[in-house]
């Protein structure tokens, strides 16, 4: 298994079950980013595993459409939400 890098990026929120405090426990069980071909993450949340991770490419999900479409708007426009 490889590691993954921490890239100093983290979450612009707190999310109830968030994963930021576990990410050294999970961690060793990641493989290589190079082995992965697409990146799923169906429970984004907080997003403190992709945040770090940052693998490319990615596809976040959340059954909270408001969460959704905050990261739409931080992507697309976070001068708006400034």
């Amino acid at each position: 298994m490889g590691r993954m890098q921490n890239n100093g990026v983290a979450p612009f929120l707190k999310w109830a079950g968030g994963k930021q405090r576990l990410l050294p426990q999970y961690t060793p069980f990641f493989p290589p980013k190079d082995v992965i071909g697409h990146y799923y993450e169906p429970f984004v949340g907080s997003g403190a595993l992709f945040f770090h991770w940052q693998p490319r490419p990615s596809t976040l999900a959340d059954r909270n459409a408001h969460l959704i479409e905050l990261y739409r708007v931080v992507q697309q426009n976070v001068e708006a939400l400034i």
